[in-house]
């Protein structure tokens, strides 16, 4: 069964039962000789009897946490995977909990003591990728900690307004959506175990407005349209990531008064408000954007109809990313 939580239980055996178990301990799972104080953590290879002290996280990642462990009969009840922020949020760290602090640069803290630290490669904890773009189910591989990122679609952007003519007013450009929320947990699977995975859909960008003709005014964009809700679906447990906020319309110009920007989209990813018209242009707001391109990015505003620079028709908004999850874990026969 699916483990979805940052608390890890802690085994501890005596010597002998370590060396009789033939199974090695996964990657990032500890263990704790209860006769000679060692502690070791897994690679999800090496047996107990052969992982070095001190203790190792993944191959080629060393940290000296038996030095912080000073008898054998120390209690150490959890170790705890956090992020730097979570841990500097907690206002009485547990003095028999291991806590393990970050995500490529790791610290080791026996509750309030630092007990080292190491920049891991990523390579160095996962060496496979999985990258999920479609609905459906997905199977894990093999068994140990997997790293689940969950983004929401984007919003559409808003469309661009449209342009006065005799004035030469030009249109308000439409808004930036959002991008999706963000969402990461650390999951042991067994391997065979399989999860429902719903793909959030990107929000349609907003429909232009149009140009008016002669001394009519310019008619307003359309909204775009929120992104959607990216989950899986762990026993039972539904894990999502909203979507993004879609990016407002870019407000139609006037005979009297140029056209308005639209609005951002917010919450998440925030995109940015589409720049007013002015008698020149009205400029489109980008939306909010994941660096990668894996998806759950906000759509562009659309641009605005103007005069002055030749006749040019507003544009439609973008349409947002789907969502993705992205799936990294340690395979031992990559």
């Amino acid at each position: 069964m699916a483990q979805e939580t940052k608390i890890i239980t802690f085994n501890k055996g005596t010597t002998a039962e370590w060396n009789n178990q033939a199974r090695p301990l996964d990657i990032g799972e500890p263990g704790y000789d209860t006769e000679t104080g060692d502690f070791k953590i897994g690679n999800g290879v090496t047996p107990w009897g052969n992982l070095p002290k001190p203790a190792t996280l993944s191959p080629g990642s060393n940290v000296d946490i038996n030095n912080a462990i000073t008898s054998p009969n120390q209690t150490i009840k959890n170790i705890v995977h956090l992020t730097e922020q979570e841990y500097e949020n907690l206002e009485n760290p547990n003095a028999s909990t291991l806590y393990v602090v970050g995500e490529v640069n790791f610290s080791w803290y026996l509750g309030e003591t630092l007990i080292g630290s190491k920049n891991i490669p990523a390579s160095g904890i996962y060496n496979t990728r999985e990258v999920i773009n479609v609905s459906g189910t997905w199977t894990a591989p093999v068994t140990g900690w997997y790293k689940i990122e969950i983004r929401g679609a984007g919003g559409g952007g808003g469309g661009g307004g449209g342009a006065s003519t005799n004035s030469q007013n030009a249109g308000g450009g439409g808004g930036g959506a959002a991008g999706g929320e963000l969402v990461v947990r650390f999951i042991k699977f067994n391997a065979g175990e399989s999860i429902p995975v719903i793909i959030g859909a990107g929000g349609v960008g907003g429909a232009r407005g149009a140009n008016g003709a002669g001394a009519a005014a310019g008619t307003s964009g359309s909204d775009g349209q929120s992104g959607g809700t990216t989950s899986i679906n762990v026993d039972g447990v539904v894990i999502g990531a909203r979507g993004g906020v879609n990016g407002g319309r870019g407000i139609g110009a006037t005979p009297t008064r140029p056209g308005q920007g639209g609005t951002a989209g917010h919450l998440y990813a925030i995109g940015t408000v589409g720049t007013p018209g002015t008698d020149a242009v009205g400029r489109a707001g980008p939306g909010g954007k994941y660096p990668d391109g894996l998806g759950g990015s906000g759509g562009n505003g659309g641009g605005s109809g103007r005069i002055s620079d030749g006749v040019e028709q507003p544009t439609a908004g973008e349409n947002g990313q789907n969502g993705v999850v992205i799936i990294d874990y340690f395979n031992p026969a990559a």
